[in-house]
């Protein structure tokens, strides 16, 4: 009890600032709504009594949206009803902010319903993202992914984003899976006819299994690559900025630069995005569960960033109280970073539950 009171008391001032020059901090969750209405709503009520103020929902996944659009399909689980617009009802007539969380270029897994290329690859085929085996375009576990650099799949998703803020009263958009998929020596992307031909134009280079093994190809390919993504979210920002400019953007991105300093596994050069004035914060997916790991995954995500770094935890492994609260002082980081944000709802256990439930009620009597 001393030690959970020792740590209330150390984090009260990270947590509810109240000057202007020093925002509330973030305590935010990601949430994939439920099918059932009633759920939902026992959710947010969870999320409430947890402390939540910021609800990262789950509305684009699988090519799917979970609200009725003209623009794309409707998740099949939700047809009939509207969970965003319930969701932003009852989370703002509570003060808590909804950002709308879109997996923008992982584009389906042949593993969930069906088992086809989902409804928008179906439709067009040629936006799938292919590898350097003609036969197995799938990544990271059966996933397949939208060709970043296809124009018609950045129109496609700019499209979206737009229908969304244009509908919606949301806080904000998170990007996730803003990168291609996670590439090895034995596999690479981007080997589709589109790709091919818009490297070609730009660089007047061959791409092929062969002409990829010479080191200066390789390297111009990499940097073609990483400008696609960097472009995209350039041009994100400044068209939603221009329809909204109070719309947050922020964007899920791998910590560290320690083990991939060149961006050469994902091409998410997100160092160059918070240099760029291309987001008002980052969510650092900062999931180790070896402690010093995720300490050095914070300190550097803190220390690159010129925007402000709300820490993503992952909550899958907690066993114990003091899991929690070890990720609580981890999260805020001596007051340096702008908040946390819990990945996510479903993992929710009992634990979890009494020690973050018992430290925010606290916080809020000590305040």
């Amino acid at each position: 009890m001393k030690k959970m009171l020792w740590l209330i008391i150390m984090l009260v001032p990270f947590l509810y600032a109240s000057t202007p020059s020093e925002p509330e901090k973030v305590h935010g969750m990601w949430f994939r709504p439920p099918a059932d209405s009633v759920e939902l709503i026992q959710s947010l009520e969870k999320m409430k009594n947890l402390g939540i103020n910021t609800i990262f929902i789950e509305t684009f996944y699988h090519s799917w949206t979970i609200y009725p659009s003209e623009n794309t399909y409707q998740r099949p689980e939700f047809l009939g009803w509207d969970p965003l617009a319930m969701t932003l009802k009852v989370a703002h007539a509570n003060n808590m902010e909804v950002h709308a969380w879109l997996e923008v270029f992982y584009a389906y897994n042949p593993d969930y319903l069906d088992g086809t290329y989902g409804p928008i690859l179906s439709e067009h085929p040629d936006w799938l993202l292919e590898s350097n085996d003609p036969a197995d375009p799938f990544a990271e576990d059966g996933k397949l992914f939208f060709n970043p650099a296809h124009p018609s799949v950045q129109l496609y998703l700019l499209t979206m984003m737009k229908e969304l803020m244009m509908k919606y009263p949301i806080d904000g958009i998170n990007l996730d899976y803003i990168r291609y998929p996670v590439h090895s020596e034995e596999k690479q992307f981007g080997f589709d006819p589109v790709s091919r031909s818009l490297f070609y134009e730009e660089t007047g280079v061959e791409l092929s299994k062969e002409s990829i093994k010479n080191d200066d190809v390789f390297r111009r390919f990499a940097a073609w690559k990483i400008k696609n993504v960097t472009k995209f979210v350039e041009k994100t920002a400044c068209e939603l900025k221009t329809m909204n400019p109070n719309i947050q953007l922020s964007a899920a991105v791998f910590p560290s630069y320690q083990n991939d300093p060149q961006c050469l596994s994902k091409f998410q050069d997100w160092g160059a995005w918070v240099k760029g004035d291309m987001l008002d914060f980052i969510t650092p997916m900062c999931y180790g569960h070896i402690r010093n790991i995720r300490q050095q995954e914070i300190r550097e995500s803190l220390e690159l960033s010129r925007v402000p770094v709300v820490i993503g935890l992952s909550i899958n492994r907690v066993e114990t109280s003091q899991d929690v609260e070890a990720l609580i002082k981890d999260g805020f980081a001596n007051g340096l970073s702008a908040g946390i944000a819990w990945f996510a709802y479903n993992w929710i256990n009992p634990v979890f539950l009494e020690t973050v439930t018992h430290f925010f009620t606290e916080a809020v009597n000590e305040k």
